[in-house]
């Protein structure tokens, strides 16, 4: 399954004197459908479960509607949009949103809704999300992305407080919610992939190699065979 794969239950455009405007509505399901392709792709990025505050959350749920990641991934993913220029500090122009939900065990939950961007282009901005989360934890770690896929597969674990703590402190900010783009250039923070970790990392040590070195940071969790 790909980004590519969600269906359009409509799409309307409409023509003015001043744009040309294209409106999506995605069926109520295709969010399971986002989710599925997540789960896949943190594991492919290195993660098979994440964990808030030391409790280990399987990936499927933890990026579901309602999961602990999936608010975070929304929110930074519009940031992402913005500097592509697929939406504006004043409209989330990506067909999916955060409402609250008393109900959830997090207070809110990710819902599908009309938007300006098609969905296999809003997915691209979920998945840069979700990879900087992932590298942000094997950054707290002093880690290789090479390193951590030779850690065995439960301990592959992913605490998500590295990432909520950048995107509060860097993405989340009055200097983002400006609509230049000229701005936006000069205050966007560091996205990181796996490629700019490896290097910045190793880069890193390299220069360090003379210094005494930092300890290391124990990794407090593991989770056992999810069947």
């Amino acid at each position: 399954m790909a980004a590519g794969d969600f269906k359009v239950q409509y799409h309307h455009t409409f023509i003015s004197r001043r744009a040309i405007l294209s409106i999506y509505l995605y069926p109520g399901p295709t969010f399971e459908l986002i989710s599925q392709v997540l789960v896949q792709r943190a594991a492919s990025l290195g993660a098979n479960a994440f964990a808030v505050r030391d409790e280990v959350i399987e990936a499927d749920l933890a990026v579901d509607d309602i999961g602990p990641l999936t608010w975070a991934l929304a929110i930074h993913a519009d940031a992402l949009a913005r500097m592509g220029g697929h939406s504006t500090a004043q409209h989330n122009r990506l067909p999916f949103t955060m409402i609250e939900n008393p109900d959830s065990p997090f207070g809110n939950q990710c819902v599908i809704k009309e938007g300006e961007v098609a969905m296999a282009i809003a997915f691209q901005y979920l998945d840069a999300a979700l990879e900087h989360c992932i590298c942000m934890a094997m950054k707290h770690f002093s880690m290789l992305p090479s390193e951590w896929d030779a850690l065995p597969y439960n301990e592959k674990v992913i605490p998500i407080e590295p990432y909520i703590e950048d995107l509060q402190k860097n993405w989340v900010s009055d200097l983002l919610e400006s609509n230049e783009r000229s701005a936006l250039a000069i205050n966007f923070p560091v996205l990181l992939t796996r490629s700019i970790l490896e290097e910045h990392t190793a880069n890193e040590r390299m220069q360090q190699a003379h210094t005494e070195p930092k300890p290391s940071i124990s990794r407090p969790v593991s989770f056992g065979s999810m069947g």
